[in-house]
């Protein structure tokens, strides 16, 4: 989803402004795996390190 919002939003652009504008596969591709990375680590982590936790244990802290 974001990537079609990119490309339309760069086409809306480049439109207005008269730029020319190029899609890259290579780089559509590395800031996929690059925002799949970053999702994946700061959502594992947590989830990992919650589920490790006693649930009365978490529950009493709040």
């Amino acid at each position: 989803m974001g990537i079609v919002f990119g490309v339309l939003l760069s086409l809306n652009a480049s439109y207005f402004t008269k730029w020319s504008m190029r899609l890259s596969l290579p780089a559509i591709m590395a800031a996929f795996v690059f925002s799949a990375v970053i999702g994946l680590i700061f959502g594992v982590y947590p989830a990992a390190k919650a589920a490790r936790l006693d649930p009365i244990e978490a529950l009493k802290a709040e």
